[in-house]
Order: C-alpha cells, then sequence, then structure tokens
C-alpha cells in the first residue's frame, strides 16, 4: 500500500484557498504593536497545516502561544498550527510599555479515514475480479476500476484507490495486480521437487504440491527422483529405468548368534553387508554363540565345529560307577565318555562298591575280609596260634591249636599248656598237690610235689583289652627283655626291664592287635 501522493495534492490545495483577515482589537496597544491575520479557514486534515500570521511593528517583541504553551520562536511572524487546539499571540511594546495578548484562533485538524484497497493477487489473463474498498464514505479507482463492480483484469499492475469520509478528507491505498500466463503443472506427492506425468493441471499459479516438471519415477518416495543418487537397495533411485546400477550385490547370510558365521537357509543379497548378516555360511547352529566351523570341539554330545561330528577329536576313557564314594570304582558298571560323569571314577579297582573302607588304597585289618582287593583276606597281617580254654583257667588246650590275626573270643587264650582243659584246677599256675595221683601244674617231673613248681617261662599280662597301660608280672624269674610286635608282625618296642612287675605305657599305639614277648615267651592284648 502506498500513501503520500494524495496527501500533498490536498496539502497545496487547501493552502491556495485561505485567506487572511485582521483580528487586530482597535486599543492603542494592539493597533501599535502587531496585526493578527485570523485564516479564513480554521479547519484541515491529517498532515496539512494552517499557517498564523502577524505583522509586527518595531520595539516589540511577540510570541505564540498553543493551548497556553509557546510555539515556534519569540519574534517570529508565522507560525504553523498542524494540531487541533486554541493558538493566540502576545506581544511586548517596549516604546508604549505595554503588552498585549490577542485573541484566541481555535484551528480543528481532522483525522484522515483508513482505507483499505484489498489484498494483493494474482490471476491468470482476463480473470473476473470485483473489487471493494473499506475505511471511508467514497471511493475513486484507478484504471478504470469501479467500486463493488467486477472488472476483467488482463495486465499485472498497481490498482489504486481514494478514499474520501464525511470531514471531506481523503487518503489512498494500492494493491498490486499480478496476471500470469496459463502453464501446465504437475502433483508432487512427495514433496522432492519432481511431479508426477500422469496427474497434472494447466494453471496461471503455481498451485500447492505442484511442481513444473513430470520426471518423478515414483511420486510416493521423496528419496527417488531424476537428481537422487543412486543407492545399492533393488530401487531405481535415479529414475534412469536401472537398478543398483555402479554397484556389485553379494550374498550375505543372517548372524543371530553374532558369532560370525551366518546361516545358509536365511540369506539376502546385498551391495553393503546389512547389520545382522555375515558373508559365511557355515553355522550349523545360528542360535548358539560357540558353535560354528572355527569353535573348538569340547565334551558335551555336541557338533561345536560344525563338521557333522560329535565330540570327534576328544579322548574318551572309561568310567566306573563309585557307588561308596571312595574313589574307586566297580567293573559292573562302566561308561565310555570323554567327561567324567557324576559319581564315576576312571579305574575299576574296588573289589566290594558298598563298602567305604573297602578299595585298592585300604589297609588290610584282620577281619577275614579283603580289604585291599588284592583278592586275600587278611594278608600282610601277623597271624597267632590260639588255643581253646573250655574250663576258662586260662590255659589252652594244646590239640586245639589254630591260627588267628585277633584272639577269636574269650574262650580262646595264647598258649597251649593246659594238660586238662576240662578241670580249672590243673594249669602250670597250680600248686601241685602232694600224692594225689594228679598232675596238678601239669608239669610230669614236678608231680604230686609239695612246693609251688619253679615255672621260669610263666608271665601275666593286664588288662587285656589295654587302653593306656599293661601291667606284666613273671611268676618267679626277673624279667629281661621285653618286645611288642604289631599286627604285622613289626618289633615297635623293646626294653630291658629288671623286676617280676614292668608296666608299659601303650597310649600312643594305634587301636588293634598286638603281641608281646617276655623271655622268649609270647602273649598277646588288644589295644582299645
Amino acid at each position: 500500500m502506498k500513501q503520500g501522493l494524495f496527501f500533498l495534492l490536498i496539502f497545496f490545495s487547501v493552502q491556495c484557498a485561505q485567506g487572511e483577515v485582521s483580528n487586530t482589537e482597535i486599543d492603542s496597544c494592539a493597533t501599535q504593536s502587531a496585526v493578527v491575520y485570523t485564516p479564513i479557514s480554521t479547519t484541515a486534515c491529517e498532515g496539512e497545516y494552517i499557517a498564523l500570521s502577524a505583522t509586527i511593528y518595531p520595539n516589540v517583541s511577540s510570541q505564540w502561544y498553543k493551548d497556553g504553551q509557546p510555539l515556534g520562536q519569540p519574534n517570529a511572524p508565522t507560525v504553523y498550527a498542524t494540531e487541533t487546539g486554541v493558538y493566540h499571540l502576545e506581544v511586548i511594546n517596549a516604546l508604549l510599555q505595554c503588552n498585549h495578548v490577542y485573541n484566541e484562533i481555535a484551528i480543528q485538524i481532522n483525522p484522515l479515514p483508513v482505507v483499505y484497497a484489498g489484498a494483493d493477487f494474482t490471476i491468470c489473463a482476463g480473470a473476473y475480479v470485483e473489487f471493494a474498498a473499506s475505511g471511508a464514505l467514497n471511493y475513486v479507482w484507478s484504471n478504470g476500476v469501479s467500486d463493488t463492480y467486477g472488472t476483467l483484469v488482463y495486465e499485472s499492475g498497481a490498482i489504486s484507490v481514494i478514499g474520501t469520509n464525511a470531514l471531506g478528507c481523503s487518503n489512498s491505498d494500492t494493491l498490486m495486480a499480478t496476471v500470469s500466463p496459463s502453464v501446465i503443472y504437475f502433483y508432487d506427492a512427495d514433496g522432492d521437487g519432481f511431479g508426477d506425468l500422469n496427474f497434472s493441471g494447466a494453471f496461471c499459479a503455481q498451485p500447492p504440491s505442484f511442481v513444473t516438471n513430470s520426471n518423478d519415477c515414483n511420486d510416493s518416495n521423496f528419496s527417488v527422483n531424476e537428481n537422487a543418487s543412486e543407492l545399492c537397495n533393488n530401487i531405481d533411485d535415479d529414475c534412469d529405468n536401472l537398478v543398483d546400477e555402479g554397484f556389485n550385490p553379494s550374498d550375505y547370510y543372517m548372524d543371530s548368534d553374532s558369532d560370525g558365521f551366518g546361516n545358509v537357509n536365511s540369506s539376502i543379497i546385498a551391495c553393503f553387508q546389512p547389520i545382522g548378516y555375515v558373508s559365511i555360511a557355515t553355522d550349523c547352529n545360528d542360535d548358539d554363540f560357540i558353535i560354528n566351523t572355527n569353535a573348538p570341539e569340547i565334551c558335551n554330545d555336541l557338533d561345536e565345529n560344525c563338521n557333522g561330528l560329535v565330540d570327534d577329536g576328544l579322548e574318551f576313557i572309561n568310567y566306573y560307577v563309585d557307588f561308596d564314594l571312595d574313589g574307586f570304582g566297580s567293573s559292573n558298571t562302566m561308561q565310555n565318555t570323554c567327561y567324567q560323569p557324576a559319581g564315576f571314577v576312571a579305574n575299576a579297582l574296588d573289589c566290594n562298591d558298598v563298602s567305604f573302607c573297602v578299595n585298592a588304597a585300604a589297609i588290610e585289618i584282620c577281619n577275614g575280609l579283603d580289604d585291599d582287593c588284592n583278592g586275600v583276606a587278611d594278608n600282610g597281617i601277623v597271624f597267632a596260634t590260639f588255643y581253646a580254654d573250655a574250663d576258662g583257667d586260662t590255659y589252652g588246650d594244646p590239640a586245639t591249636g589254630q591260627d588267628f590275626c585277633l584272639i577269636p573270643t574269650e574262650l580262646f587264650v595264647d598258649n597251649g599248656d593246659d594238660c586238662d582243659d576240662t578241670n580249672a584246677t590243673i594249669n602250670p599256675a597250680a600248686t601241685e598237690v602232694w600224692e594225689n595221683g594228679i598232675d596238678d601244674d601239669c608239669n610230669a617231673n614236678t608231680s604230686d610235689v609239695s612246693i609251688p613248681e619253679y615255672l621260669a617261662s610263666s608271665f601275666t599280662l593286664f588288662p587285656n583289652p589295654a587302653a593306656d597301660r599293661i601291667t606284666l608280672t613273671s611268676s618267679l624269674a626277673d624279667i629281661n627283655q621285653v618286645e611288642i610286635f604289631n599286627a604285622l608282625g613289626v618289633l615297635i618296642h623293646s626294653s630291658n626291664i629288671f623286676g617280676s612287675q614292668a608296666i608299659l605305657d601303650v597310649s600312643s599305639f594305634s587301636a588293634g592287635y598286638y603281641l608281646v614277648r617276655l623271655n622268649g615267651r609270647t602273649k598277646s592284648f588288644v589295644k582299645r
């Protein structure tokens, strides 16, 4: 919109029509000081002015006022009123020694109308347009346009209107008319600047989403047009009727477990390796990261290296069930595997797999069993001859001797010195009774004598079994030498003792069977 041209025209026309009349009062001070001229018209339009003038006599100083406030420079003969208000002139006459205030002049500056011609527009040549201005009382259009009437427009250009209000003040506005020739446009659905040849129309102005070219071969894809770069995606990106030209597509295989080896049954053809795909298709289990052609074979009944064999190249060993968990297995149950199953061991050296104490590493003890599984019971154990003691006098029947590694029961003793095992009063410790016809002390050389037999080899051992110590007592002779052997026949103690009695500490001995030899005679005892 343009303004100003019509203001100037009105401004000068008003000034040319304006006249002046004297409003000087008949007063000696007034008439000899100045002549004030009141304009014929005291109204104007916004943007115009009304000149207020006076003839100032010599020796007189003057000042114009608007609404009581000084206006312009002192002694100015003329001022210009551009605003509504009350104006007057004041003078001081130095010669007459007087001052005077001249009559007030009321000035009215009227507002201009706000004229609006309408919005700028673009049309096709020869289009029918209705013009309607607003903001004023009446209007005068340029270019032969009539207000509120339709007009055919053929040329581009500015169209102006002058509007005048009821106060006689005028203003103007201008709109621009752009007349366009008819052009064929093509719809650009994907907004890439290239249109669809099959969707077009003739327009004098480019409609939204239409373009002037029809070179889009896929108007539903923004990335596909004749200016696009060809990509490897099985699409003709640059609309040259060629797909993926300049690329070398290859087969890639899904690698679900991310081990670097793909599934031959799940592949795509691509110019570049897609994420999650590899170029090697030798994975026989694409759901397990540890299974592929580079994986080491491990013992787990699986084909880790994808060569079609399970647990190949691994060492297989016979494992035997170890029911009693003593570290030795039974040959009755065997598995040949490359790993040790739970409850199995790599040997079959247990001859009794229900007893933890019987195996190849066990110590043979005197129990009538083959504890160390060498096929022999109680092997390596020291045996001694024990005799039945039917009459319970601690002396055995020499005719009943048997070899044992422990005293079988309390009815057996470690000597066969009883000459009558049916009579407890007859034994080597008994006192020979005079002339009773019986060998009471089992010594034929001293039968029927009245003094005790001197038994050089007789001794007693107490207690038996023993826990901490044993007491050895010789019947008639001093003890010279004491020797103790374990069940294997190994000498574990030897000492020389003088006197008929000796007390030996056996608390450090392991529980088991032992033999005591005193002066060449032997007795057994059990350590608890």
